[in-house]
């Protein structure tokens, strides 16, 4: 659902320009609620500090390209020495409560490769059905350093896992850490994973001390 707010007496360029910043930040899951309400008492300033609020206040934004399901031998073989094999992964087995197909681990390969540190999980030969991978490469319009590259690894994680409690975690079920206005998306074989995942909803004002955040009222 896209938001379209219209203004009288104000050039086609800016409405435009304001129903495009609503729109790229809209979320369809409710994870970031625009609160326009508060901006209609001064109709004479409502486009700029609209505008300030939504184009110029940042966000992170990670996106995750999932492949798979891989077998172990396939992620040995595939991912194991090449420049791309970093990123998230996620191991799907038979779970004694929830049954076959459950996620059952989220991890990380950020200073190791998906073959090298997904191998150090000795425990899948244990399970009581062959497990499989699916490995999630980060991306977007731009390449960024090492360091940033491998600070989004860790912030993806920690959001992905605190939202999906994985059983065989034990990190981060609690809480994500110091984390803000920072949104995850998840594209093409992602499973079970939501197609996004946020802090918006700890990010609210609703958390903060009574009288901060309020509900609507009649303003005529």
């Amino acid at each position: 659902m896209t938001t379209y707010i219209y203004f009288q007496n104000y050039p086609f360029a800016t409405i435009v320009l304001l129903n495009c910043a609503i729109s790229i930040i809209h979320s369809p899951n409710n994870f970031f609620t625009f609160n326009i309400s508060k901006y209609c008492t001064d109709q004479s300033n409502i486009i700029q500090e609209t505008i300030k609020q939504l184009v110029m206040n940042k966000f992170t934004k990670i996106e995750i390209w999932w492949h798979g399901p891989f077998s172990m031998e396939e992620i040995n073989k595939y991912h194991a020495d090449t420049s791309r094999s970093y990123g998230l992964y996620q191991i799907y087995g038979t779970h004694n409560i929830s049954g076959p197909n459950t996620l059952i681990y989220i991890g990380k390969a950020d200073q190791q490769t998906f073959a090298k540190r997904v191998g150090q999980h000795g425990w899948t030969n244990w399970e009581a059905s062959d497990v499989q991978i699916y490995i999630g490469q980060l991306g977007g319009n731009k390449n960024i350093d090492n360091e940033t590259w491998g600070q989004l690894i860790d912030t993806s994680e920690r959001l992905l896992v605190n939202y999906c409690a994985p059983p065989y975690n034990t990190q981060y079920l609690n809480s994500y850490g110091n984390i803000t206005d920072t949104i995850v998306f998840n594209f093409d074989k992602k499973n079970r994973l939501p197609s996004e995942v946020s802090t918006f909803y700890n990010d609210s004002d609703w958390w903060l001390e009574e009288g901060k955040w309020n509900i609507f009222t009649d303003v005529d």
